[in-house]
């Protein structure tokens, strides 16, 4: 059983028996994987955090999603295998609300929901957080997070769309990834001032969770015993699935502290909601060329190319859903936490 249909399960008996949320807390915890200087050494800042300074949280809200997976498929000659050709195959969604669109206000209200969650839950366990007052106030955020104005940040291209939000309309000073060695100084002291080390949350939340199995054949003629007229040909196929679930998908955020150590904590494993909240999933390209947003990443369908997805929903069973997802999210940061202690 795959580690997202045991997230599935986990999720769906905690809604059943409270006495599971220890069972739903690790396994939540177990899709985190933390990398040191960029490998899975031994952490050396997690095991000792008694209090946290949440310095940065960031929320990217996919609207239109893309999976795609390379097939590629071999042939047999004298010297062993070679390639016989490759194909993509893709599988694009676009979310649609049936009664009203996400107004800034309601992004807002999620991502300050993510904080606050993640700040409560640290507390019920016993690690204090520092007051976001604190975190404003020192020179490393003044100066590293003075890109607020840059958000909230639209994103889009030929096969995503996206808008981020940072929580309390702050800038965005980490996008996971380790600092540069003068930004880790001035990180450490920023540490220093506040009395913690530092977390610097990023998330990516997917209204989808796209699947692609693919598969390939090849069959060949040797032609006459000269060789003349001899071919390959190749053929590929895919099996499309999608499920209607809001899933915090594969990001990185960051963790360190005075000392200038670092952690990488990368999803690994989707994390989903568990609740219901689509009203509606079908193919459907005309739906998808009467929204104007979705015009100019709207391409015609292609062999190993699913028909564009449609997923529809209302706003307050998005936002359900969303905080749902960050929720779990948070659980499983203090599920980390508390199993890097014991470790």
């Amino acid at each position: 059983m795959s580690s997202k249909i045991l997230l599935f399960v986990a999720l769906f008996l905690s809604v059943q028996l409270s006495a599971q949320n220890a069972d739903l807390e690790k396994a939540l915890a177990d899709a985190i994987d933390i990398q040191v200087g960029g490998t899975f050494g031994k952490p050396k800042v997690s095991p000792k955090v008694e209090k946290l300074g949440i310095a940065q949280v960031s929320i990217k809200f996919k609207t239109v999603s893309t999976a795609k997976l390379n097939i590629n498929a071999k042939k047999q000659g004298l010297l062993g295998r070679s390639s016989a050709g490759s194909r993509t195959a893709s599988s694009t969604a676009f979310l649609n609300f049936s009664d009203q669109e996400m107004t800034p206000q309601d992004y807002q209200e999620i991502t300050n929901h993510f904080y606050y969650t993640l700040q409560r839950k640290l507390k019920e366990n016993g690690i204090d957080t520092v007051a976001w007052s604190d975190i404003e106030a020192t020179d490393f955020y003044k100066n590293a997070g003075d890109n607020a104005n840059e958000f909230p940040k639209t994103e889009s291209n030929d096969e995503d769309a996206s808008v981020t939000y940072n929580a309390f309309k702050g800038g965005q000073i980490s996008t996971g990834t380790g600092f540069a060695f003068l930004k880790m100084k001035s990180n450490s002291k920023m540490c220093d001032a506040i009395g913690a080390p530092t977390f610097f949350a990023n998330i990516v939340l997917d209204f989808v969770d796209l699947d692609i199995q693919g598969g390939s054949s090849v069959r060949s003629s040797q032609g006459n015993s000269f060789g003349v007229g001899a071919s390959t040909t190749a053929s590929f196929s895919a099996k499309h699935n999608a499920a209607a679930d809001i899933v915090l998908t594969y990001s990185t955020s960051l963790l360190s502290n005075n000392k200038e150590q670092a952690e990488t904590w990368v999803v690994k494993s989707d994390i989903p909601a568990g609740v219901a909240y689509a009203t509606a999933m079908e193919e459907n390209e005309e739906k998808v060329k009467k929204k104007s947003i979705m015009q100019s990443l709207f391409h015609k369908s292609e062999a190993l190319k699913r028909t564009p997805l449609v997923v529809t929903t209302t706003k307050e069973n998005y936002k359900n859903a969303a905080k749902k997802a960050a929720e779990n999210y948070a659980m499983a940061i203090v599920g980390k936490f508390k199993a890097m202690k014991a470790s």
